[in-house]
């Protein structure tokens, strides 16, 4: 579902900048905004080359939306 939102023509319509695309996701997966490292992190990762898409893999199968989700009973 993820995918289809932050692919959608209204989203891309927005032209986010790269921090405020990381902060989406933080906020849509984490639940919260994002720590200094880790946003240098994620903007490094996309700075380099690494496409939005494998990006938001990073958050979708990472630890700590994982505990999240299980958190909630999924």
């Amino acid at each position: 579902m993820a995918y289809f939102f932050f692919n959608s023509p209204e989203y891309l319509a927005r032209n986010t900048t790269n921090p405020a695309f990381i902060g989406n996701l933080y906020r849509t997966f984490f639940q919260r905004e994002p720590e200094e490292d880790g946003l240098a992190f994620w903007l490094e990762q996309l700075a380099e080359g690494s496409p939005r898409n494998d990006v938001m893999g990073g958050f979708l199968y990472s630890q700590e939306f994982t505990d999240f989700m299980g958190y909630l009973g999924f």
